[in-house]
């Protein structure tokens, strides 16, 4: 009785997996869009800001 009750299951084929990926992929890329158009009026950098932190990563290669 127990075998009469499984239920068959089929693996996704390539181009189902590509699709649910994509799809996924889509739609984390839409929220994270939104989340940064909704937001993007409470970011606040220095000027200074990029230039620090690409110096601060220059450095600390050199030191290693």
């Amino acid at each position: 009785m127990i075998e009469d009750q499984k239920i068959a299951f089929k693996e996704f084929n390539r181009k189902q997996h590509y699709f649910v990926f994509y799809s996924f992929a889509i739609l984390v890329d839409l929220t994270v869009l939104n989340l940064f158009d909704q937001y993007w009026d409470n970011v606040h950098t220095s000027k200074t800001c990029k230039a620090s932190f690409w110096t601060y990563c220059i450095c600390y290669d050199f030191k290693r």
